[in-house]
């Protein structure tokens, strides 16, 4: 088996950024606990507010709230799990949400209306207006600010504006926007907005929900008070401090969109030089600049994963947010795609450390496996026909 030398999976998790891990270890090392009011207590403490200062600074969003999580899965669970105690009677939600929102909309308790999206990925506008203009109960609507699997970018300001027109609240999904688009687009147009640190060079394990500071979410993990009501339990010092460094780094990096566009281009030019029949999904609207999602008839990506994971090329089949489990993409699926394609699906996502050499190794093993692949495909048509007609 070939070592992993081509890691192309930023979405499921980013590399630590230079510098992070040594504020990791500052944390580490760092023995008091932030709750506590002794000397060093209060050191941890001014620590852990100082790194939350300078990530609401980043987002330019001081007049916000932000509570620290274990991730983008528990700010959504934050979120939405917590709607009710904010008066909301009902959610609505994209059919192409992340699980963490869709499964957190069924735990509140409320109702849950599902919104459509069209074959491109977009959520269908005038469905969310038609939604919130056939009741005046109180509404959440939660749309995530760009696909994890397609990447394909939502119209979040639009959104916005029908929320705010109707009375109703937005919260979105923007882990995958961070450090690759315009995460200003989504704090303005948003009341709450879900991050994640390693989706951009952070350590995995801290995240963190920012709301306005008049909103007041049910606590998602009592029993201490921490995080002002919000998130009981001992902050996760370490991470909060590796996540503050990774944002830093991030938000200086300006020349990582226009530079991880170029190489998505060269990346999707030899897919379609390879073969006519590839489907890249989205491709007709604005994405992130890192993500590819792709497929064609015939090709199982699970099969396909583990088959480049032997080519020692690291990418994802859908999500790789369920346990390890490589199967039909519900998002391609919630976009109008057939089975065969949605269960053919694969994505390639780039970020802070990739080069031009990634894209080439990926593409020349991506030959060598999609060769293979049809050829085996047609061989065991050709023995089932062969049966057949026996």
């Amino acid at each position: 088996m070939a070592a992993i030398s081509t890691y192309l999976d930023y979405n499921a998790s980013a590399p630590l950024r230079p510098g992070v891990s040594e504020a990791v270890r500052r944390g580490l090392e760092t023995p008091g606990n932030p709750s506590s009011v002794h000397r060093t207590g209060r050191v941890a403490r001014r620590l852990l507010e100082e790194s939350r200062d300078a990530i609401l600074k980043i987002a330019n969003r001081a007049e916000f709230r932000l509570v620290f999580t274990s991730g983008g899965t528990e700010a959504n669970n934050l979120a939405l799990c917590g709607a009710g105690q904010m008066g909301i009677t009902r959610i609505i939600h994209a059919g192409i949400e992340h699980p963490s929102v869709a499964q957190s909309a069924q735990k509140s308790g409320l109702t849950v209306e599902t919104v459509a999206t069209g074959r491109d990925g977009i959520v269908d506008l005038d469905e969310i207006q038609e939604r919130l203009s056939s009741s005046d109960t109180p509404a959440l609507v939660s749309v995530m600010s760009a696909n994890n699997e397609t990447g394909v970018i939502q119209p979040v300001a639009a959104i916005g504006d029908l929320c705010r027109a109707h009375g109703a609240l937005f919260h979105t999904d923007a882990v995958q926007v961070f450090a690759k688009a315009d995460l200003d687009v989504a704090l303005e147009s948003a009341d709450m907005v879900s991050i994640s640190a390693h989706k951009f060079g952070g350590p995995l394990g801290i995240g963190a929900l920012l709301f306005r500071s008049d909103l007041h979410p049910a606590a998602s993990i009592v029993g201490g008070g921490q995080e002002l009501g919000y998130r009981s339990g001992t902050e996760n010092l370490a991470g909060v401090l590796g996540f503050a460094e990774a944002a830093k780094q991030s938000s200086a990096d300006k020349a990582l969109g226009p530079r991880l566009a170029l190489l998505r281009g060269q990346l999707e030019d030899g897919l379609r030089n390879l073969s006519s029949d590839v489907v890249i999904f989205g491709e007709t609207v604005n994405r992130l600049p890192n993500t590819t999602c792709f497929g064609e008839q015939g090709i199982a990506a699970e099969t396909a994963v583990m088959s480049l994971d032997l080519a020692g090329v690291a990418v994802s089949a859908g999500s790789a947010c369920s346990s390890g489990k490589a199967a039909r993409s519900q998002v391609i699926s919630a976009m109008g795609w057939d089975d065969q394609l949605a269960s053919a699906s694969i994505r390639v996502s780039m970020g802070w450390g990739s080069q031009e050499q990634d894209v080439e190794r990926f593409l020349s093993a991506w030959k060598e496996v999609r060769g293979r692949l049809l050829s085996d495909g047609c061989a065991r048509a050709s023995v089932v026909a062969a049966g057949k007609s026996a």
